[in-house]
Order: structure tokens, then sequence, then C-alpha cells
């Protein structure tokens, strides 16, 4: 587990605490309201957390994929031109054998 998922985790633990809290206090009292503030704010930056913590999950999933996709079209490019460089060897070849036949030879057959 992250550091940023464990400070959420306190954070909701707390958030927790505070609502058993509220629940004992008398609801017209400062006390209460005071508590109820804090409550409202820590709420508050727990959700800012968890969307600054899942934005930072999606740039870094989007990251990966762009790299990713960058290997993999420099795969596919090396591939194609190891295709192309066997292709021309084969070609050399076959010029070289045909060149090494006598002319003759191929019309008598």
């Amino acid at each position: 587990m992250e550091v940023e998922e464990r400070a959420l985790m306190n954070i909701a633990a707390s958030e927790f605490d505070e609502l058993r809290i509220l629940s004992k206090l008398p609801k017209g009292s400062e006390i209460y309201k005071h508590k109820m503030q804090q409550y409202k704010e820590m709420s508050a930056m727990r959700a800012e957390m968890e969307k600054i913590l899942q934005e930072q999950k999606f740039e870094k999933i989007r990251r990966e994929f762009e790299r990713q996709k960058i290997e993999d079209e420099r795969r596919y490019t090396h591939e194609q031109w190891l295709e192309e460089q066997q292709k021309l060897l084969l070609e050399a070849k076959l010029q070289m054998a045909a060149q090494a036949i006598p002319e003759d030879d191929i019309y008598e057959q």
C-alpha cells in the first residue's frame, strides 16, 4: 500500500471517529457545530486527496500505455526492417546463383 493510500485510510478513520463523537453530542450545541465543521473539512480534504490520487494513477497508466505503444511501434519497425533485409539477402543469393549457372546449362534443361 502506498503512502497516499495509507494517508487516505487514516483520514477515513478520523472521519469515522468524528462521526462517532458527533453522534454523542447535543445537536444544537456549539461543540456539535464546531465538530460538524471539522468533519466537513476533513471529508472535503479526503475527497480532494482521492481525486488527486486517482488522477495520478490515471496519468501513470496513460504514460505506461504511451511507452508501450512507442515500444510496439519500434519493435514493428525493426521487424519490418529485418524482413526487408532477409528479402534483399535472398534476392542477392538468387542472383548470385543465377549468375553462377552458365547460360548454355539454362537452355539445355
